[in-house]
């Protein structure tokens, strides 16, 4: 859809405040998990039922976690908490080790590579 087209990256703010949010539900939800003896859910599948559980709608869901991802890759070389989100959803290639001369090593950047089918969000722009 032409909304997903024109959707822009919100501010560094918004997205730190919205990790904060996530991961204080998050911590939430596990306590409770392990309270009753279940497994804790991973970060990717916990995001996905707490959009849907926000908003209500699939559609809406999958468009606001579009926009939350789209914000992570926009900021998440310049901000830390961003960046430890960014690796908790798995959306970094941890850094590979590069020898160089005098057998020193040197990591590599870290790109930004789609992980997850539900966090692959390509498909709203069809």
């Amino acid at each position: 859809p032409k909304t997903v087209q024109a959707t822009r990256p919100k501010t560094l703010a918004w997205l730190c405040k919205e990790i904060n949010d996530i991961f204080n539900e998050k911590t939430e939800a596990d306590r409770q998990d392990e309270d009753e003896g279940q497994q804790t859910q991973a970060m990717n599948d916990f995001l996905m039922e707490l959009f849907l559980k926000r908003y209500g709608l699939r559609r809406l869901a999958e468009l606001n976690l579009y926009v939350f991802v789209i914000t992570i890759k926009e900021y998440y070389q310049l901000n830390s908490l961003v960046h430890s989100m960014a690796r908790f959803m798995n959306l970094i290639d941890e850094p590979k080790k590069k020898k160089t001369h005098g057998d020193h090593s040197k990591e590599e950047s870290h790109d930004i590579v789609p992980t997850n089918k539900c966090l692959d969000t390509s498909y709203l722009t069809a």
